[in-house]
């Protein structure tokens, strides 16, 4: 057996040409795997290479005196940015640079871009945007990566205008509890306040009450002062009466008096001899002192009258007073007793305010409390930082995949050994029919070394010179070796048996397994078509297998791609077998 096994592989490499042909044979998978993944291995290295145009043509804007440029402050934020290759140039030279795709995408800051963002503390507050503009047909993932990369750098300048003005509003909370803080003391102020005054509203209402006793005393008073003067004053006009009549008495006695004089006269004339008696003189003497007494009698009362009816007319100016006193005491009296009502009604209204003040102030000291406490500036700074980006991604991969290259690294295994497989049958010859069953079986072998061979260079190059990670070594390489044999066992029988026909199958089944293996986009992401057919074609688990294989130690589930390769791989020479035993009887 294992001379025609060397018998055969003398056959292959029978010339210089086969030799060759055999090695390169065993190279395609690694160039055809290998230069694909180096290609595709770390595109994002090299992303800072990736032109983009920014033109800043903000203006600016005076806030309270002060010259700010939210622009200015993106540019200086792209020039230590290294995502991207940003070229800062004017709007004709982005624009030109588009045209003769020079940039893949270009972003503008527009001349309202600070106003815009200061605008939110206006009465017309505006939402403002950057101007980003991409050539798609430059080329399209290329725009999709500087699209992802300036929605980010949009993200991260949203983030620090949000905490800016989440930082004002804290600043404006600040000042608010400093003026709660204000308020309060001046409530506890007012709540003293009122408290005086509602004292003094009481002692007022106890001084009025005192007031309306003394003057209920007065009244009384004036009440008999009134009586009493009705009498004095009725007594001065009897005795005015009296002295008018004592004065008629006094001048009907002098003019009695003075007759006698005058009848005494006339006597003496008629007997002057009677002037020298002594009863004439005493009488003569006596009617003249008797005379001037008279008159200083008529002369006192009617100075007496005269006093009486000065004493009436001042009796009778202060019985109206003490009626105009009276009266005067009597509205105080009905004063003193609304304004004692109204100092009652005051006193209420003023607890009730004390009450109210009361409650204001012990609002307005938890307010200040709490608006103090909210306003720590150590607080506001975690809670301005978490308000402008309340949620984030905690992102934890159970399968952490280092690289772009070697999450394509399953796909491109797959389709660089299903090449090599296939290629494989331009060196060994399956045109001639096999004479023998040892023949089939020698050519089986052969397709499985180089198969292995393959598979194993693959790997080799790939972990030990690209750098992939594989999580099980062991399990890599054996089922790499797996999913090659199978790949060739199934090719072998497509075109031993089908010849060209067999060929053609193999790049349909190359074409169908390519669009259905979900080794880029998931599954279900494909068409409907794609997705019927991938659960029946190798790759599908090719791809599945070697993914659990390279990125996880979990491999519950390897299982099922392990029964599928080895279950077609069976099948396949068995089947291969039983033609080919078909074919002998027919030579």
């Amino acid at each position: 057996m294992f001379k025609e096994f060397i018998n055969e592989v003398k056959k292959a490499t029978s010339s210089t040409y086969l030799k060759i042909a055999l090695v390169a044979v065993m190279l395609v998978p690694l160039l055809y795997g290998a230069i694909y993944l180096k290609a595709f291995w770390d595109p994002y290295a090299n992303i800072d290479q990736v032109p983009v145009a920014v033109v800043n043509l903000d203006k600016g804007y005076n806030d309270n005196n002060k010259k700010v440029n939210i622009g200015d402050e993106l540019i200086t934020t792209l020039n230590n940015d290294d995502n991207l290759k940003w070229n800062f140039v004017t709007a004709d030279e982005a624009q030109k640079g588009l045209d003769q795709k020079r940039y893949y995408a270009s972003l503008t800051i527009p001349t309202d871009f600070s106003a815009k963002i200061y605008s939110i503390d206006s009465d017309k507050p505006q939402s403002t945007a950057l101007i980003y503009r991409s050539r798609e047909a430059t080329n399209y993932l290329a725009t999709t990566i500087t699209n992802n990369v300036s929605s980010k750098v949009t993200d991260t300048l949203s983030h620090k205008i949000t905490a800016k003005y989440l930082s004002n509003i804290f600043l404006d909370l600040k000042d608010t509890a400093t003026e709660l803080t204000k308020a309060k003391d001046a409530s506890i102020q007012l709540v003293k306040g009122l408290s005086s005054t509602n004292n003094g509203v009481y002692s007022l209402h106890t001084g009025l009450a005192n007031l309306n006793l003394g003057n209920d005393q007065i009244k009384s008073g004036l009440t008999t002062l009134n009586n009493k003067q009705n009498e004095f004053t009725n007594g001065l006009a009897s005795a005015i009466t009296g002295t008018d009549q004592l004065k008629i008495g006094a001048e009907n006695v002098s003019d009695g008096i003075t007759k006698g004089q005058g009848a005494l006269k006339a006597y003496l004339i008629t007997n002057p001899s009677a002037a020298t008696n002594p009863y004439i003189i005493g009488l003569s003497s006596a009617l003249t002192a008797s005379n001037a007494g008279q008159a200083k009698i008529i002369s006192g009362l009617e100075t007496m009258t005269t006093h009486l009816s000065s004493a009436k007319n001042g009796s009778a100016a202060l019985a109206d007073g003490s009626k105009q006193l009276l009266s005067g005491s009597n509205d105080l009296s009905d004063g003193i007793s609304k304004l004692s009502n109204g100092t009652t009604e005051l006193s209420t209204g003023l607890t009730k305010i004390e009450d109210g003040a009361s409650k204001l102030s012990d609002s307005l000291s938890d307010g200040a409390d709490k608006a103090t406490a909210k306003s720590d500036d150590k607080k506001t700074a975690v809670q301005t930082n978490i308000m402008s980006e309340p949620i984030t991604m905690d992102t934890n991969s159970y399968d952490l995949v280092s690289n772009y290259g070697s999450g394509f690294a399953p796909y491109f295994i797959s389709l660089a050994l299903w090449v090599g497989s296939l290629l494989s049958f331009f060196v060994i010859d399956f045109t001639k029919k096999p004479k023998s069953k040892k023949e089939t079986i020698m050519k089986s072998t052969i397709l499985a070394v180089l198969g292995i061979t393959q598979s194993t260079i693959l790997g080799l190059v790939l972990q030990h010179s690209l750098g992939l990670s594989v999580a099980n070594p062991w399990q890599f390489y054996g089922f790499i070796g797996l999913i090659s044999l199978t790949f060739m066992a199934l090719i072998q029988l497509l075109i031993q048996h089908l010849d060209n026909v067999g060929r053609y199958i193999a790049i349909v089944l190359l074409i169908l397994q390519l669009t259905s293996a979900a080794g880029t986009f998931p599954k279900e992401t494909l068409p409907a078509f794609f997705q019927i057919v991938n659960p029946i074609l190798p790759m599908t688990y090719s791809v599945s297998g070697l993914r659990d294989i390279l990125y996880t130690n979990e491999l519950s589930n390897l299982w099922i791609p392990l029964a599928y390769f080895v279950g077609i791989l069976v099948i396949c020479l068995t089947t291969n077998l039983i033609l080919t035993k078909n074919l002998y009887k027919k030579a």
